[in-house]
């Protein structure tokens, strides 16, 4: 009979120490509601759903005997100083804590193994969040908390949905967060003004959302993304001002967006030797130190606009060789000391139209010579633009605007596709501020309608030698003077020239093809001379 009894009451203590309690509209707002808590709920371990703890609660101390929350804790609007209270509490499955004017720190939760998505938001006093470093966890939010100084550990998840670390004025250094391997949603670091160390992210193969570094104007050292593969949204490094030293990304093969803006200290763009494909928009500006761009030589498509504009400091862009599709709009504006441009050999296609503009060193744009395909062309106060050869080779048929404009030096504007865009009038056009002979549509018509020396018989009309490296004959039925013929370069230049008897020698320095211009029977006659002095 005495062991029955034993065995009765140690069964009684077991199902107690269980027990599982369910707490009125989900919800404690006055402290009498803690301090009678044992008393309210005996023997209560395991609170079922969620349980909301707000207003004049100033201790948890009643509370040790919970050990589960099947819902989410939230903590919200209290005067707590600390968790103290809840040193059992092993598990939740969300843990909030929000607006809490004098918490100080998270004492108390040292027990909690996992918290499913931690939300930690506006606590004005909070200057550690140790306690939890150890937590297994779905999300990580913080926000507007000042005080924190550091944010250690964190190292526990592989998997993750969200990261988000913004508007926390205090950070000084992020070290955490390693074990990382894959975000479903998003991963993002920002507006956190006194952050000057960042050390996170080193496992990390794919986010899934976007990945926003962004407003951190004390970061020097970038952290590393070595096994970064994939970013399926955005990538946003922006507002780093102070940032100068920068070797990530050299694994990752694709992304949505990828802007890189505003961060003026850098000298240099990672190469990003592996990207491959752009799937929206990929945008470079206003940063002030890059002077070359030799990256991106494995980029193959962008299938939004490509954008490089406002880096008074870019003298060259020698990348993006093998890049051969923008799928909408590509600009390069504002690069005021941009002098080279020798990559974007291969861009063939270009949906929504190129822009070029305020490039206000560049010579020629031959570095496009295989572009075949836009439907808009706009060429803009380039000052020093002398050669835009480059349009020979465009698909007319796909261009429906055409606009060329305050380009001071240039003066040859009539290429073919030009002349038969214009001749046939196959969509808008705005042509006027630029040099003499392509300050108009009617300009460049005009000297459109030169006759081709080509089409006359060639008993009529005889250049030779072609080609020469000296000077060069010209043979005519008519008699020709001096002011009868006119050579000039492709970009535009006049040359001058000099007469020996019936030979004629340009004064040209470079090799090259010169047209020659001659007036005969009424009409200019133009013909083709490959020059090799």
């Amino acid at each position: 009979m005495r062991i029955i009894i034993i065995a009765g009451c140690l069964l009684l203590t077991l199902y107690t120490y269980a027990q599982t309690c369910t707490i009125p509209n989900d919800t404690i707002s006055r402290q009498s509601q803690i301090d009678s808590f044992n008393i309210n709920y005996p023997g209560c371990t395991k609170v079922a759903g969620n349980l909301v703890i707000t207003r004049a609660i100033t201790n948890l101390d009643s509370l040790y005997r919970i050990r589960q929350i099947t819902g989410t804790l939230s903590v919200i609007n209290t005067q707590l100083k600390n968790f103290l209270g809840l040193y059992n509490l092993d598990t939740v499955y969300g843990f909030r804590c929000i607006n809490n004017s004098v918490l100080k720190n998270l004492y108390g939760l040292e027990s909690l193994t996992y918290a499913g998505a931690l939300y930690i938001e506006n606590n004005v006093a909070l200057e550690e969040i140790h306690s939890i470093s150890s937590t297994d966890f779905t999300d990580f939010f913080l926000y507007e908390c000042p005080k924190i100084l550091v944010i250690l550990g964190f190292n526990t998840p592989i998997l993750l949905s969200n990261i988000v670390i913004e508007n926390n004025d205090g950070i000084i250094a992020i070290d955490g967060f390693h074990t990382v391997e894959e975000l479903t949603e998003n991963y993002k670091i920002a507006l956190c003004s006194s952050l000057s160390t960042l050390s996170t992210g080193s496992k990390l193969k794919v986010v899934h959302g976007s990945l926003h570094i962004t407003a951190l104007r004390k970061l020097v050292v970038f952290p590393s993304f070595e096994n970064l593969i994939h970013v399926k949204k955005h990538l946003t490094i922006q507002g780093l001002t102070t940032l100068t030293q920068w070797k990530s990304f050299n694994n990752l093969q694709s992304t949505f967006d990828l802007r890189i803006n505003y961060v003026r200290a850098l000298e240099f763009y990672p190469d990003f030797p592996k990207l491959t494909l752009v799937k929206g928009d990929l945008d470079f500006g206003d940063n002030f130190k890059i002077r070359y761009m030799e990256g991106f030589n494995a980029l193959d498509s962008v299938q939004g606009s490509l954008r490089i504009f406002s880096s008074d400091s870019l003298i060259s862009v020698n990348g993006f060789k093998n890049l051969r599709f923008i799928g909408s709009q590509f600009v390069l504006t504002n690069l005021r000391s941009l002098k080279e441009i020798n990559g974007f050999g291969q861009l063939n296609y270009v949906e929504n139209g190129v822009h070029f503009s305020n490039l206000w060193l560049v010579t020629d744009l031959n570095a496009f010579s295989k572009l075949r395909c836009t439907n808009s062309l706009t060429i803009h106060i380039n000052k020093n633009l002398k050669n835009i050869s480059f349009v020979y080779n465009l698909d007319i048929s796909k261009l429906k605007e055409l606009s060329i404009g305050g380009n001071d030096s240039l003066s040859y504007c009539n290429y073919e596709p030009i002349c038969k865009y214009l001749d046939q009038n196959m969509g808008k056009y705005d042509i006027r501020l630029n040099n003499s002979g392509c300050n108009s549509a009617e300009e460049i018509l005009e000297a459109c309608r030169t006759v081709g020396a080509d089409d006359l018989p060639e008993k009529d009309l005889t250049i030779y030698p072609n080609p020469t490296n000296n000077h060069f004959y010209i043979e005519s039925d008519a008699e020709l003077g001096s002011d009868d013929v006119e050579i000039w370069t492709m970009t535009g230049s006049k040359v001058p020239f000099s007469r020996v008897g019936d030979a004629i020698y340009p004064h040209a320095l470079d090799s090259g093809i010169l047209i020659v211009k001659i007036k005969i029977s009424g009409q200019t006659l133009v013909k083709k001379i490959i020059y090799l002095p």
